[in-house]
């Protein structure tokens, strides 16, 4: 697409505040989705509008506007009910969501150690309306990439505990507990400087932190996985932001693939 990403400006109590939001969905999810490999069902559907949890076992979705700023519960095309966003904190979100699930015979029952922050919602619009569309347009990017890899790779995930994007490849197995592979994805940067797309391998080939960068990489050799990190800004200054981030990660995904193996080890 030839447009660039919007500039997200004093985002920071807008986004925390959509994460914290997102556990509703998470709990949904959990109880109305069977297990999946690598945890897959803990993780939502990334939406133009915002997030999902796609069809779930007992009916419906449940669906998170950010623009908006209100939770739908939607079931065989027709709205069952909504709960807006304003005025609320992740505990009482969470509990009038799961009461209204529980009332429509759906049986969640949330993790409330994962619901514990009591702070109101502060949602800015545009912030919110600029971030589903980055959020979507970023997810399509890590779609188009994954779909030009060969193997096997885990479908593009939204992750409500860090409110971020990524899929995994895998060289061997599919168990990303013990199996060679690599991350791609795209992270909000809460509690950093700004949003970030991201690429781990994992075991860490000795050599991939020698190798150079697409411009606006940086090394991060103090991730539990190190890998690269390219800021938003660099992102957002490209009139094409699509293909730009197809090409930056499909050459990471060219460089490391030959050298990633069982045997691989950081410094």
């Amino acid at each position: 697409m030839n447009k660039r990403l919007p500039k997200l400006i004093n985002s920071k109590r807008t986004l925390e505040s959509l994460r914290e939001a997102m556990q509703p969905l998470r709990s949904a999810r959990f109880a109305g989705c069977v297990p999946l490999p690598n945890k897959i069902e803990y993780s939502v559907h990334s939406r133009p509008y915002g997030a999902s949890t796609g069809e779930l076992t007992f009916g419906g979705e449940l669906q998170l506007d950010y623009v908006e700023a209100q939770i739908r519960y939607e079931k065989e095309g027709k709205n069952v009910f909504t709960v807006n966003l304003k005025g609320e904190n992740q505990v009482s979100l969470s509990d009038k969501v799961i009461k209204l699930l529980n009332d429509n015979r759906c049986s969640v029952e949330p993790d409330k150690e994962k619901i514990t922050e009591t702070t109101t919602f502060e949602i800015d619009p545009e912030v919110a309306k600029n971030y589903a569309e980055v959020q979507h347009r970023i997810s399509t990017s890590l779609a188009r990439v994954q779909g030009q890899m060969n193997g096997y790779k885990t479908a593009v995930a939204l992750w409500p505990h860090g409110f971020d994007l990524s899929f995994l490849w895998f060289k061997d197995g599919h168990d990303e507990m013990k199996d060679p592979h690599m991350n791609f994805g795209f992270s909000p940067g809460i509690g950093e400087d700004e949003p970030y797309l991201y690429f781990y391998a994992w075991p860490t080939p000795l050599e991939m932190l020698q190798k150079k960068l697409p411009e606006g990489g940086n090394w991060q050799s103090t991730w539990n996985a190190p890998g690269a990190r390219f800021g938003y800004s660099s992102l957002q200054k490209h009139g094409n932001p699509e293909e730009h981030i197809e090409q930056l990660l499909l050459k990471l995904y060219h460089d490391v693939e030959p050298i990633l193996t069982r045997e691989s080890k950081k410094d």
